[in-house]
């Protein structure tokens, strides 16, 4: 067995973000804020892809099209998921204001303890991925470097100077890059980014539903994660959520109800 290690991702510099790209994401932001105000009087649940209008793009979702047809969410997949986001968010979000790391461990196991882990704990060995084809494997950050690592991404969410969707969307790749968790580090990063994209409204009407729209996103969103982690390219990412919250909100301005 071949074995690599996985470097810590590079989170998104404030001083060092091109201002073309910080206005995209302070729109994201924007955007965000918007659906915040608009499900007030026109909730939806978080199946909001309509058939003929999905727009789930990325410049590689064609491929995941290729292999798997049209967009169709599972009207029932993600609802443990989302009802965990619900009942840690608003204490989730509290923590992360603080940048309280104990508090952020926490609620993290008690996020994935209720969207179904069993024994959601730190994990106390080494992990890494399956073994690919050619029996190679790569390592995430060793059990010694955790606790650092998560006290860091404490405090970079809260961080004021750069826009709340991109410390979101950064927050959780990094947790899936550390892999802080023995089992539930996919769940529980959607709970965090959701949580800190919505604040205390994640849950129910607010959710990006990532892993009901897996098999879509199957080639781009992996690509998109390897790009941040590998290269410390975040656009990819960037594109990929302008995508998914403008469909989220064109659905809102029509008052759609998309059936999945």
């Amino acid at each position: 067995m071949i074995r690599a290690y996985r470097t810590p991702v590079d989170l998104p510099n404030p001083a060092m973000l091109a201002e073309p790209v910080a206005r995209r994401w302070r729109a994201l932001d924007e955007r965000v804020s918007e659906i915040g105000l608009a499900r007030t009087k026109s909730p939806l649940t978080h199946s909001w892809f309509s058939k003929a209008g999905a727009r789930a793009r990325h410049p590689l979702s064609h491929h995941a099209e290729q292999q798997h047809g049209p967009i169709h969410l599972r009207r029932d997949g993600d609802k443990l998921e989302i009802a965990a986001a619900g009942a840690v968010a608003s204490r989730l979000t509290r923590a992360l204001d603080r940048s309280d790391t104990a508090q952020l461990v926490a609620i993290a196991i008690e996020a994935a303890d209720r969207a179904g882990v069993t024994g959601a704990r730190l994990r106390s060995s080494a992990a890494g991925t399956t073994p690919d084809r050619k029996a190679r494997v790569i390592m995430f950050l060793p059990t010694s470097a955790i606790a650092h690592r998560l006290s860091t991404l404490a405090a970079y969410a809260n961080l004021p100077a750069l826009p709340r969707s991109l410390r979101a969307i950064a927050l959780q790749a990094a947790w899936l890059n550390l892999h802080p968790l023995a089992d539930g580090n996919g769940r529980t990063g959607r709970i965090l980014l959701n949580s800190l994209l919505w604040g205390d409204d994640a849950g129910s009407a607010l959710y990006l539903p990532l892993y009901g729209l897996r098999s879509h996103l199957t080639y781009s969103y992996e690509l998109a994660l390897r790009s941040a982690e590998l290269h410390a390219r975040w656009e990819p990412l960037l594109e990929l959520f302008e995508g998914l919250v403008d469909t989220y909100l064109e659905a809102l301005r029509h008052n759609e109800r998309p059936e999945v």
